[in-house]
C-alpha cells in the first residue's frame, strides 16, 4: 500500500506533479480497488502517491507554511506565471471535505500514462488530469 501524505521533496521549481496522472475524489470508499488494479497495472508503491485529509491538504498545497519563505515565494511565482491555481484550489476543497487525490507516476510513458487514465476513470473522479512536463492535459 502506497504511503497516506507522503512528505515531498522540496523541488522549489516543481509544484506540479510532473509526469503523472492526478485524480480527485470526493470519497476514499474505493482506494483499496484502485491500488490493488494499478499495481495489477505495474504500478508500485513508488509510483503512486495518495493525500487526504488536512494533513493532505497541507502537503499539496503551494502556500502552505510547512513550506520554507523561498519555497513558498517561488511556488507562488509559478503559479502567477500558469493557470493552474483552480485546480489547486478544488483539490484543496476536495480534501478539506473528506476526499483523496491520487497521483500516479507515469515515468512520462504514454501507455502507462493511458493505463493509469482509463483505472483513475473507472472509479468516477471528480476532477483528473494529465501533467506533462510543460502542459496539462484534462482527463475528465
Amino acid at each position: 500500500m502506497p504511503t497516506i501524505n507522503p512528505a515531498p521533496a522540496e523541488k522549489p521549481f516543481m509544484i506540479s506533479p510532473s509526469e503523472r496522472v492526478s485524480a480527485l475524489f470526493t470519497s476514499v470508499e474505493h482506494l483499496s480497488d484502485m491500488i490493488d488494479q494499478l499495481t495489477q497495472a505495474g504500478f508500485n508503491d513508488d509510483h503512486i502517491e495518495v493525500f487526504m485529509g488536512p494533513e493532505g491538504t497541507e502537503i499539496v498545497n503551494p502556500n502552505a507554511q510547512r513550506h520554507s519563505g523561498i519555497v513558498r515565494f517561488l511556488k507562488n511565482l509559478e503559479l502567477l506565471l500558469s493557470d493552474e491555481t483552480v485546480i489547486h484550489k478544488k483539490t484543496a476543497e476536495v480534501l478539506r471535505n473528506g476526499g483523496m487525490l491520487i497521483q500516479v507516476n507515469t515515468e512520462g510513458n504514454e501507455e502507462r500514462k493511458q493505463h493509469a487514465a482509463r483505472i483513475v476513470r473507472q472509479y468516477n473522479p471528480v476532477d483528473a488530469h494529465y501533467w506533462g512536463r510543460l502542459s496539462i492535459e484534462k482527463l475528465v
